[in-house]
């Protein structure tokens, strides 16, 4: 769908208005409130005495007008870029898919450079581009410490050290909630074996070599108690 010339027409007026109000802005040494340093505001001989939470709404406020100010640096650029589209011919049109952007929606954007489902892609990338990388090693939770997968792996691992501590409780078991899960129901295989695949292995105690001793001696623990519980509802 081709743009008429009176619908560019009105879309290089507002961006011409839009291009105007930056410049000012960007002009003005008040526009972003930086006309003074952080010491001069905040009445400080330095801040480097202050511990960072005692002016931490001034650093707040200094990162706000910073970011204020390179979003309508962005936008000239955007803008300026829109400009020489419309000199080239090349103005409403998609660069990634080449089809014509709708009307309305460079009415609400005029310095759009992709039509509705390109940009939901290009967004779509950026987040998952702009992720963390330390993401990729912790997803799932202990990420390369989880070794469940491993075959014939029956070891302490990362995720046994989660269960440990989250007996404990965790945010979602504290005792002020009265709808919270006990915390032994709050992680994925709380009763797991650890170190032992048989019940007998882990409460039984036996020699160097694995053998029971001639006295049976028993280590009452979960694996002795679960055992006991299975063989008197069994019998």
């Amino acid at each position: 769908m081709s743009l008429t010339g009176g619908q560019i027409k009105r879309l290089r007026h507002q961006l011409e208005g839009e291009i105007t109000d930056i410049r000012h802005r960007l002009d003005e040494n008040d526009s972003y409130g930086l006309q003074q340093s952080l010491e001069e505001s905040i009445s400080e001989l330095s801040h480097y005495d202050n511990h960072p939470a005692d002016i931490g709404s001034e650093v707040f406020e200094r990162s706000k007008d910073l970011s204020l100010r390179d979003a309508d640096s962005l936008r000239l650029q955007e803008i300026d870029d829109a400009l020489e589209r419309m000199e080239d011919g090349e103005f409403g049109t998609c660069a990634q898919c080449g089809t014509g952007i709708p009307y309305l929606r460079l009415e609400a954007n005029p310095a759009a450079r992709h039509c509705i489902e390109c940009q939901k892609e290009l967004d779509e990338e950026d987040y998952i581009r702009d992720r963390p990388v330390e993401e990729e090693y912790l997803h799932p939770g202990f990420g390369r410490s989880f070794l469940d997968n491993e075959d014939d792996y029956n070891g302490f691992d990362g995720e046994d050290a989660w269960q440990a501590v989250a007996r404990y409780g965790t945010a979602a078991t504290n005792d002020e909630n009265p709808q919270s899960a006990h915390p032994v129901d709050n992680y994925y295989e709380a009763n797991e074996r650890i170190g032992y695949v048989e019940d007998i292995e882990g409460f039984i105690i036996t020699d160097i070599e694995g053998n029971p001793v001639d006295d049976p001696q028993f280590v009452r623990n979960d694996a002795y108690r679960r055992a006991w519980n299975e063989a008197n509802e069994t019998y």
